[in-house]
C-alpha cells in the first residue's frame, strides 16, 4: 500500500491563488489554501500544535460564512 505525501493531498497551494491587477487576491481559493496549510499540524503530530490548529481552522470558518454571507446578498 503506498501513502500520499502531505504536498500531494493538499486541494490548493497558495502559489494557485488568483491576485487580480489590484493585487486583490481570491478570497474562497485562499481559504481553500489556508485550510490544506492546516493539515500540516496533523503531519507533524504534536498535540502542542492544536491549539493553532483550532484557531485557524476557527478563523477559515468565520471567514467562509462571511464569504457565503456576501455571495448570497448580491
Amino acid at each position: 500500500m503506498s501513502q500520499k505525501d502531505f504536498f500531494s493531498t493538499i486541494q490548493r497551494s497558495f502559489v494557485d491563488v488568483e491576485v487580480n491587477s489590484s493585487q486583490e487576491i481570491n478570497t474562497q481559493q485562499f481559504l481553500e489554501a489556508s485550510t490544506s496549510v492546516v493539515k500540516i499540524f496533523d503531519v507533524l503530530g504534536s498535540t502542542g500544535f492544536a491549539i493553532v490548529k483550532t484557531d485557524m481552522n476557527g478563523n477559515i470558518e468565520v471567514y467562509n460564512h462571511v464569504l457565503s454571507t456576501l455571495i448570497t446578498e448580491s
